[in-house]
């Protein structure tokens, strides 16, 4: 019976997530309750969890921990069972006898540390780090087994619902190429543009910052107010709008980062957008994305930023202009000033790069950007780095590709430091750097050599 109750919970929790009328076990019978329901073994474990299956060991579901076995052998319950099922909530189940299953026994540090080996119960909400579930120890009782015991499952996946908070947070891809440096930057195919548009919709992404070229090697073109390559990026920036991504343009000056000759050529990468979006309004971008990135803040790199804002407001133009920051940047000086502070004088919106492999280290960086970002009244996106080519200490690459579901929990919890702290009003969401690295850390592979046409889940 208790087995039963268990999987008629975990199924109408499913089914009905968006509800929000409580349903009772006892009125479900009233109404002819079917004794076999239509999602069991690998079907269930699948609806809840994609990619999850019915493990045949314990049968429950493989990272949901949803008992799924077909094999049902108890009668549906009757009207005079307790039983109740709020989906608002968490199911509760109420039985005269007392339960023995593993998950009823465990409450506390051993309750999440069973769900995951370096969570714990946290004090202060009573649920578990990094999974949320609930995990406070209820009072026990010594009563005899005509004493109700109540258990309490979770509605759905201990995993997915985190899953679902990572696909709404708000967050940026950044995108250099295709998804292989070795293959060239602009080769944007059909099938490149549909399995990036795709990875941006399973993932959530709402905005993909995409390269279009560098003014050392394309200026001539830019001068000509069009873009290198235009031809490939109408097809992808529409294709991204159309899945409802918002595309922004990368540029950087010159190859070396602290070469800043020419950078009144930056000026013509506004003219050339800014005519892309009249001509091709189904294409049109929201924005640019500066990545030159000096070691130190100069008058050069200050003049290249304004004669971009000069030419926005020679063009009537509404393009948002913002720039790769140095986390270096966060305690030199320039002036007087934070260099960081100083490099969003012309600047709309600032990126930092928080490039470390500590979500701490990451996260000290994010937060003392907005507080310089409040101090010259802009908004701030912060960055992390994915790539295996950055330095170990720089990246997440070795997370996000060993222990994926816990590096979309990391994104989740990123996000939420950011949005409660002092300066959340001007937090502008996380960026993913890069698609590249990105692909290859969720799906194991290159994403020129992936061999679907899209992807339909979070990683294989």
């Amino acid at each position: 019976m208790e087995l039963l109750m268990t999987c008629l919970g975990a199924f109408l929790a499913l089914t009905s997530r968006h509800a929000e009328a409580s349903v009772s076990l006892a009125e479900a019978a009233e109404h002819g309750a079917p004794k076999e329901f239509p999602l069991c073994g690998d079907a269930l474990c699948n609806s809840i969890y994609p990619g999850s299956w019915c493990r045949a060991s314990n049968g429950v579901c493989q990272w949901a921990d949803v008992p799924c076995s077909c094999q049902v052998t108890s009668s549906p319950p009757t009207a005079s069972t307790t039983s109740t099922v709020t989906t608002a909530g968490s199911i509760t189940s109420v039985n005269p006898q007392p339960t023995t299953s593993q998950a009823s026994q465990l409450c506390g540090n051993e309750l999440c540390q069973s769900i995951r080996p370096d969570s714990w119960c946290r004090a202060s909400n009573g649920v578990c780090q990094w999974t949320n579930d609930p995990c406070r120890c209820a009072a026990t009782t010594s009563e005899t087994s005509t004493t109700s015991a109540i258990v309490t499952l979770p509605t759905t996946s201990r995993r997915a619902p985190d899953e679902e908070r990572y696909v709404r947070t708000d967050k940026s891809l950044y995108v250099w190429n295709t998804g292989d440096l070795s293959r060239a930057w602009w080769e944007w195919t059909s099938e490149h543009i549909d399995l990036l548009v795709s990875v941006c919709r399973v993932h959530g992404f709402k905005r993909a910052i995409v390269f279009i070229g560098s003014l050392e090697w394309d200026w001539q073109i830019f001068q000509g107010s069009m873009l290198p390559h235009q031809e490939n990026f109408v097809r992808l920036f529409a294709g991204l709008r159309a899945a409802g991504v918002m595309p922004y343009a990368c540029f950087y000056l010159n190859d070396a980062p602290n070469d800043l000759s020419n950078w009144q050529r930056a000026a013509d990468v506004v003219s050339a957008v800014h005519h892309f979006n009249q001509a091709f309004p189904d294409s049109r971008l929201e924005g640019i994305d500066g990545d030159q990135e000096p070691q130190s803040i100069s008058s050069e790199y200050l003049q290249m930023n304004e004669v971009m804002r000069a030419r926005r407001e020679e063009l009537g133009s509404e393009i948002t202009l913002t720039a790769s920051l140095k986390p270096g940047w966060l305690s030199r000086t320039y002036q007087g000033q934070a260099m960081l502070q100083a490099a969003l004088t012309s600047l709309d919106v600032g990126m930092i790069m928080a490039y470390r492999s500590s979500a701490e280290l990451s996260q000290a960086w994010g937060d003392q950007a907005l507080v310089l970002a409040a101090a010259a009244g802009k908004g701030m996106c912060v960055a992390i780095e994915t790539s295996p080519r950055a330095p170990e200490t720089d990246s997440f690459w070795e997370m996000a590709s060993t222990d994926k579901t816990r590096f979309l929990q990391m994104v989740v919890d990123m996000d939420e430091h950011y949005r409660s702290g002092a300066d959340s009003s001007l937090f502008r969401g996380l960026v993913i750097h890069d698609y590249e690295g990105f692909f290859e850390a969720m799906y194991g592979m290159k994403a020129p050599d992936y061999p679907g046409r899209v992807v339909t889940t979070l990683y294989a």
